[in-house]
């Protein structure tokens, strides 16, 4: 039974790393504005246009892939990150909490591999469970307040994209296109994905797991000495 618990917590916190590699880490969903230029043109030609929603969503190894060069790539667009717009930088303190959190939660996975084939710690390993759940369940608050100016409209991504695409040109070409995509975008939600929430199951599921063997231990050794007694 020892052997199978052991086995049991080392493949669950060895699970950590493949769920937070291969699944989605961050996702949202952009619209066009209602009360946008954009809106009304496509409105004209075919309403289920306007209103479809576009869903992006990454994982850490499709992040790397979209990574080079200094530069990041969505679809046909190529963005520079020496480069990025002020307006996007704002609550960035709150990004790195959330990374950090999440490195912290990886390191625990790591403590817990090595406490499940080398030592006895049950109440340690629970401990470190619950630690890990507390780490992701803090950067998804800590990401959350990153992305709340975008979702209430504070940080106009219709705006950022003129300025990126189109440059600070005061010319016809810059104003017509300031003019349209200014308010144009909403975002309909940002947040971490379920690379982050199914670590968070992992790591409870560590702590409960070996929660309920550790309580099971005394019983065990009660039994054993009451057939020593009486033999």
């Amino acid at each position: 039974m020892k052997i199978f618990n052991k086995i049991v917590v080392f493949l669950l916190a060895l699970s950590v790393f493949p769920i937070m590699f291969f699944l989605k880490l961050v996702g949202g969903v952009v619209s066009i504005s209602e009360d946008s230029i954009i809106y009304t043109l496509l409105s004209s030609l075919t309403e289920s246009m306007a209103d479809t929603g576009l869903e992006l969503s990454y994982s850490i190894k499709e992040l790397l892939e979209k990574l080079s060069d200094g530069g990041f790539s969505i679809g046909s667009m190529s963005f520079d990150l020496s480069k990025i717009p002020s307006e996007l930088l704002v609550g960035k303190g709150w990004v790195i909490a959330a990374a950090v959190l999440l490195i912290v939660a990886l390191l625990v996975a790591i403590v817990i591999m090595g406490c499940a084939l080398f030592t006895k710690a049950y109440k340690t390993i629970c401990c470190l469970g619950a630690g890990g759940f507390v780490c992701c369940f803090a950067a998804l608050r800590c990401f959350s307040q990153f992305t709340a100016p975008y979702i209430d409209g504070t940080v106009d991504i219709g705006n950022i994209l003129a300025k990126t695409l189109i440059g600070e040109k005061s010319g016809i070409l810059g104003t017509l296109g300031s003019s349209i995509l200014n308010g144009a975008i909403t975002v309909d939600s940002f947040s971490l994905g379920n690379a982050v929430t199914l670590t968070m199951v992992v790591f409870i599921g560590i702590a409960l797991w070996e929660l309920a063997y550790f309580i099971t231990l005394p019983q065990e050794k009660d039994k054993k000495k009451k057939v020593g007694e009486h033999k």
